[in-house]
């Protein structure tokens, strides 16, 4: 006589036998679950023992389940991504809150066509990059069926957006996601790499950095994240890189610019190709339109969000959260370019200061954290980072009331002659940059600095070679020159500037070690305290108005003479007395 199960133990091993037979038809997925060859002979057993009905509901239930979780992920990509969190990190439960919904949704916009541009602004954290660059391809390939679409991603550092790529990689070959949509793409072994993998459907991944690989390929979805590197947040040059990567690059990688086409596909295509084609010959197939998003934090009020922002035609859709709610008081709200969500999208925090994630980021956290960055970066670091709006600074480095305009007859008599700084360029071209000089002065009394005269240029070599050549004959000997070596053949060219153009004077050649705005930071200081006076010369407004853009103007020429001349003046001050053997003329100065 065979033992009886109790009912509930063999409602339970029915179940657990069910799982590991759909295991067991799925191709192994989750096998490390299966409970092996025992439950499922056990499992006849208990269907034959059970009331009538009840073994088939119990059946269905685990087949339910399953169905359920497959149609909720491909129903929204949120949770596709609690579904899949994790294969990528088992360790910590995915902590879904208000802002992981906020992205999704934006990428689900983008998916059915309602956007094919958006920023988001998001803290340091929030798992963005994980969502834009990892899940929703992964979503959009699987679960949304479209495995012919191909994505192009870039980040400030090539290897950033390599392991994003790997780790979709990651989620597509799971068992989770091969059990559920591995029948509908599978990826080329011929092309299973880090930066590079394409699917049997047309579709493929590629990373690269910004202003690296990317030229020949244009994609579907255009993904930038993070394109800046915080640590580069004060470097003009790297700013003025990605920028114009942004401006000039980037658009021309989309695959269809406009998503208002429709192509008839000829009906003896359509009777090769089958599936995937519309049956009916009349119904015109649309054309994808390509999407381009922008994923950052911000770390510079002249970044690429700031390029989007300051500019609306470009047609983005700003998704901005702040880590401390500031509601219609935050700048970007407050600009006139700012524009409502498309999508009916509001912050649903109401009262200032409220935390965005309190879960994982609660008060004393972000206190400590921000106590963090403003030990080095300062306010600008929190305000950038965490506000989402870096602080102001355009002007601040120089601003017009710091810099007051007196008469020559003015000047105090104790003032020294000064020392002439020199920044070079050789380019006719219209916008071009000029060739500069400044020079700067110190009182003996009144410790001032004044900068005395100004001029620039903007010509080719023989124009520069002439320029030089005229401050030559009208500086006294007395004011030594300092010039820079330019990189490339910089110290050949200081060479040949001392030996051909300026003989019998004393002239001094260093390369540039430091960015401009380093430069320029210690003439800021001074006039910021008021001690940089400007004597009255012709051509004194463009370099006021040179030092108040700094560094955002058009050009800088002056601004780096003036602070190659105010170095000189401060290493090795002149005074108004015989030099050289020359005596210095104060009215000649």
């Amino acid at each position: 006589m065979s033992r009886r199960l109790h009912p509930v133990a063999a409602a339970r091993l029915l179940v657990i036998a069910l799982i590991a037979m759909l295991a067991s038809a799925a191709g192994g997925a989750f096998a490390a679950r299966a409970v092996g060859a025992q439950a499922s002979s056990a499992a006849a057993q208990v269907l034959g023992e059970l009331p009538q009905g009840l073994g088939l509901a119990l059946a269905n239930l685990s087949t339910s389940r399953l169905k359920i979780a497959k149609k909720r992920a491909e129903r929204r990509l949120i949770d596709f991504v609690e579904l899949m969190w994790p294969v990528l990190d088992p360790g910590q439960p995915f902590v879904r809150t208000w802002v992981q919904e906020a992205i999704c949704a934006h990428l689900e916009a983008i998916s059915a066509g309602r956007l094919t541009k958006l920023l988001i602004n998001v803290p340091p954290g929030f798992t963005k990059s994980r969502l834009v660059n990892v899940m929703w391809p992964a979503w959009e390939w699987g679960p949304k069926d479209r495995p012919d679409l191909r994505y192009m991603a870039w980040s400030y550092d090539a290897r950033l957006s390599e392991d994003q790529n790997n780790d979709c990689r990651k989620v597509i070959e799971s068992e989770v996601y091969q059990l559920f949509w591995g029948s509908r793409f599978s990826l080329l072994g011929d092309s299973n790499a880090k930066s590079y993998y394409k699917n049997d459907k047309g579709g493929w991944r590629r990373s690269s950095s910004i202003g690296g690989a990317g030229t020949g390929y244009r994609a579907d979805r255009l993904l930038t994240d993070d394109p800046h590197n915080v640590r580069d947040a004060d470097s003009m040059a790297a700013l003025k890189e990605a920028t114009t990567w942004f401006a000039k690059s980037l658009p021309t990688r989309v695959r269809n610019a406009s998503g208002d086409v429709r192509v008839r596909v000829p009906f003896w295509v359509r009777a090769v190709h089958g599936k995937g084609l519309e049956d009916d010959p009349d119904d015109n197939r649309p054309v994808t339109v390509s999407a381009t998003i922008v994923i950052m934090q911000r770390v510079h009020l002249h970044d690429i969000s700031g390029v989007i922002m300051k500019n609306p035609a470009l047609g983005y859709e700003v998704l901005l959260i702040e880590m401390r709610y500031r509601g219609e008081n935050h700048p970007a709200r407050k600009s006139e370019h700012w524009k409502g969500s498309s999508i009916g999208y509001a912050d649903p925090r109401i009262v200032p200061g409220q935390l965005a994630d309190p879960i994982r980021f609660p008060e004393h956290v972000v206190a400590a954290m921000e106590a963090q960055m403003m030990l080095d970066g300062g306010s600008d670091a929190v305000a950038a980072q965490f506000d989402q709006w870096p602080l102001e600074v355009s002007g601040s480095w120089f601003k017009v009331e710091w810099l007051p305009v007196i008469e020559p007859h003015e000047v105090p008599t104790d003032v020294s002659i000064g020392k002439r700084g020199f920044d070079f360029a050789s380019s006719a071209a219209k916008k071009s940059d000029q060739t500069a000089d400044a020079r700067v002065g110190r009182g003996a009394s009144d410790r001032k600095f004044y900068l005395w005269d100004t001029h620039a240029i903007r010509g080719g070599p023989g124009d520069v070679e002439g320029f030089i050549r005229q401050r030559h004959t009208d500086d006294p000997q007395a004011v030594e020159w300092s010039i820079p070596e330019d990189p490339g053949t910089g110290k050949l060219y200081a060479d040949y500037v001392i030996r051909e153009l300026s003989a019998g004077r004393y002239v001094s050649s260093s390369r540039e070690e430091k960015d401009k705005v380093t430069r320029a930071k210690p003439v800021s200081a001074q006039a910021q305290h008021g001690n940089f006076v400007i004597v009255n010369h012709p051509g004194w407004e463009l370099a006021r108005a040179e030092l108040v853009d700094f560094p955002y103007g058009d050009h800088d020429d002056l601004v780096d003479a003036i602070s190659r001349a105010f170095a000189a003046e401060v290493a090795m001050p002149a005074t108004p007395t015989e030099v050289g053997g020359w005596t210095v003329d104060r009215a000649a100065a």
